[in-house]
């Protein structure tokens, strides 16, 4: 019978398809994953958020415009800043007094994005040397 059977060549067969199914298995790599991991992880959309609604108000749209930033550059760099960027960004304009700080939040983006451009990730300001390449 096993002669039988490797004549019809379904062992050589029936190894591939186990190697296979062996390897996809192997490559699987979960991880757990707890409460406190998805509270911080939607918490960072939050900060993230509440930062990109205050880019929409005009009176901050206005400001970046003012200073020769695109408005909406200034939100692909938000979505490209890391957590904790957001959440510094967030601290400050949430210690400035209710109604002021609109020269503030668009000098901090402002700043922001010279930093990005000075490490060469963006080229934004023609004035900027650029150290990466």
């Amino acid at each position: 019978m096993f002669a039988q059977l490797a004549k019809n060549r379904l062992i050589p067969k029936l190894l591939i398809v186990t190697m296979l199914y062996i390897c996809a298995l192997s490559s699987v790599n979960a991880g757990i994953v707890t409460s406190a991991d998805l509270v911080t992880q939607g918490q960072h959309q939050i900060d993230r958020d509440k930062l990109l609604q205050t880019l929409d108000r005009e009176e901050v749209r206005t400001a970046l415009t003012d200073s020769g930033v695109d408005p909406e550059l200034a939100k692909q760099r938000v979505m490209s800043m890391t957590a904790d960027e957001v959440r510094l960004m967030n601290e400050q304009m949430d210690e400035l007094p209710a109604g002021a700080g609109l020269l503030e939040v668009a000098l901090i983006v402002f700043l922001v994005l010279l930093f990005t451009d000075i490490m060469g990730y963006t080229d934004i300001f023609p004035f900027v040397k650029k150290t990466a390449n």
